[in-house]
């Protein structure tokens, strides 16, 4: 072989190499504008190479997400990437074991009824969190501020010695009513001010009423039930009744579903109040 033919050669190796890299830089440049689907062996969606990363972008309106879930190595196929379930578990349960390991630190000890003090004196109203999407896990919760975390801090509102369960999602002190608004991701603790102190008491596992109104929980005042005849029994869930008919959270029971064997029961139990 001679020597042009070797240099002749060469130099179409080396154009084949610059054509190779100028290809892989020009995609490199693309991918950092324009994300590239990833396909997984779990055929998980909106999963894309972007970046030197894989990440998993959702887009609502106007807004993107970008969560990261593999790097440089998974990038460029040197590691697997994990399936999206499985990453998610594992933050889920990073949380929780991060959550579990504070509340044991702090020491909480039940005072009465859904009341908590903490090894700081600090107060806190107890409920069960759920953790991660379809609630995968849960966690125990202690509420110490009124209203979303955003109000007084229940320390410098609750007289402890006289705070009792009062039934459905109420409770009270010596001072003020309380509900609790709760919710599976966390719910909320609230001064009920809105009711009469003196004559307010709960008449049902979902309803109170004081001298002026009938409440259901979570929903407030109920403006358009009879007050005089309204009345509720315990142990039937939000079932209730008045002059005027039947009642599933406040709301008026059609008379075609009377027969429907829950909705049955219920107004049977109604019936023999």
């Amino acid at each position: 072989m001679t020597l042009e033919i070797i240099d002749d050669m060469n130099k179409k190796v080396k154009l084949l190499m610059v054509v190779i890299m100028s290809l892989i830089f020009l995609f490199l440049i693309y991918n950092s504008f324009i994300p590239i689907p990833h396909y997984t062996k779990c055929k998980d969606k909106k999963v894309y190479r972007y970046r030197f990363t894989i990440s998993k972008i959702d887009s609502l309106r106007d807004s993107v997400y970008v969560k990261k879930i593999g790097g440089a190595l998974n990038y460029f196929g040197l590691k697997n990437v994990e399936c999206l379930d499985t990453l998610d578990k594992k933050s889920v349960l990073m949380i929780k074991n991060s959550l579990d390991s504070l509340n044991t630190t702090l020491k909480w000890k039940l005072i009465r009824d859904g009341l908590y003090i903490n090894k700081n004196g600090e107060i806190g109203f107890y409920e069960v969190r759920a953790l991660g999407a379809e609630a995968m896990l849960s966690v125990d919760n202690y509420i110490t501020k009124f209203d979303w975390g955003e109000g007084k801090s229940l320390n410098s509102v609750i007289d402890t010695a006289s705070f009792i369960g009062l039934g459905s999602s109420f409770y009270k002190d010596k001072n003020h009513i309380y509900e609790y608004y709760g919710m599976a991701y966390g719910g909320y603790l609230s001064i009920f001010g809105k009711a009469d102190y003196k004559t307010f008491e709960v008449i049902g596992d979902a309803y109170a009423r004081d001298k002026n109104h009938i409440y259901a929980e979570r929903t407030g005042v109920l403006e358009q039930v009879d007050y005089k005849t309204f009345t509720s029994v315990f142990g039937i869930g939000a079932y209730a009744k008045d002059k005027n008919g039947y009642y599933w959270w406040g709301d008026k029971i059609d008379t075609s579903n009377y027969k429907v064997p829950e909705i049955k029961a219920a107004i049977d139990a109604l019936n023999r109040k």
